[in-house]
This record gives structure tokens, sequence and C-alpha cells, in this order.
């Protein structure tokens, strides 16, 4: 049987407090809500983890140029960021393409990130905890009290310090980069992430 797609599972443990903005306010006195599935489970929105994975593996195919051996693959990182996650749009000057296609379609990688979920035990330890608000402000030197649109409240279900953990899925799409040199490169890009989100 040939394998198409390979499933890469992720885990990611936070340090509350953390904010991953969400769309569901529950309550008008919250300005920042964290983000949620259909299912109101707190979530890291895999488009973040995505970005985030990104821009890391970035930085370290500028540090480290030329061939890298992972895996039983070799070959500049800066190639594995390009198959992994896409590149920008470019025009498409091959004569064979139909008048009617764009010609500034991207070119999508081999990575699809789904959104890590609130691990179950962490999850119904939140249900029973008391709801926590955490105010942030920005305070005018010259009135002394809070600058006119600078009071936000921040959701923060978990206590500070608490360790929070998500988990979820990697989708690989078969192409340059294989499983090994895949797992290896995501694993070195999230030792370069010291914090995801917001109130880091």
């Amino acid at each position: 049987m040939t394998l198409f797609r390979y499933e890469i599972p992720l885990s990611i443990t936070l340090i509350s407090p953390f904010a991953t903005r969400g769309l569901i306010v529950d309550r008008a006195s919250i300005d920042l809500p964290l983000a949620r599935n259909r299912d109101k489970q707190l979530i890291l929105p895999g488009t973040l983890i995505t970005g985030i994975l990104r821009a890391a593996l970035a930085r370290l195919a500028e540090a480290v140029p030329g061939d890298v051996p992972l895996g039983n693959e070799t070959r500049p990182l800066i190639e594995d960021v390009a198959a992994l996650f896409g590149d920008g749009s470019k025009k498409d000057q091959r004569a064979e393409q139909a008048a009617w296609r764009v010609h500034n379609e991207p070119n999508r990688g081999q990575l699809a990130i789904r959104d890590l979920v609130i691990l179950a035990k962490d999850w119904e330890e939140k249900r029973i905890m008391d709801r926590q608000d955490y105010p942030r402000i920005q305070i005018d030197e010259k009135l002394g009290s809070v600058r006119e649109g600078f009071l936000q409240f921040v959701e923060m279900p978990f206590a500070i310090g608490r360790e929070v953990t998500f988990e979820g899925i990697i989708d690989l799409k078969r192409g340059t980069v294989g499983p090994d040199r895949a797992v290896a490169l995501l694993n070195k890009a999230l030792a370069l992430v010291p914090a995801l989100g917001a109130i880091k």
C-alpha cells in the first residue's frame, strides 16, 4: 500500500498565563477571549503554530547555510522551508496553462497543521475551576491613572505558572521532505520557540 500522507503527533505545553485570540465571547466583560473550537474546548490554532514553526525554521536556515544532513536526507534547510510550508505566489509563465486559470496561486507546502486541542485532563480540571480574568493596564504617567483605551480584561482560566498541554496532528503530504527529516526539523524549530501567543 502506498501512503500519500503521514500523520505526525504534536504536543505543546504552555505555562499560564497565555492568550490566543478567539472569536467566541461568553461574557461582555472579556476583551481577549482564548481561542476555542466548536465544542468550546481551548485550542492552539493550527495557523498560529504553522507561522511560528515557519519563522523558526527560516531563522535556522539563515544561521546554518549549506547542506544539512537530517534523517537519511541531506540538503540546505532553506529548501526544506519552501517544501514544508510552501512559498509565495509566482506568476506561472507556462504556455500550456489554460487562459482562464489564475496565475498567482500559491505553491502550497507539504505540511498542514491541525488545531491543537487542550489535553482532556486539563480541560476537565479547567471546567471546575472558578473563572478568573486578568486585567492588563497601562498607566498614564501624567495623570497617574489608566490611560484611555488601555484597560483590557484577558480570560485566564488557569492559575499563573500552571502547565497546560495541547495535542494535535500534523499532516505531511508526500514530497521532497520525508517523514524522518520533517520530524527532526519540526523538533529543532520547536526548540527555538520560547513562547506562543500573547502575554508571554
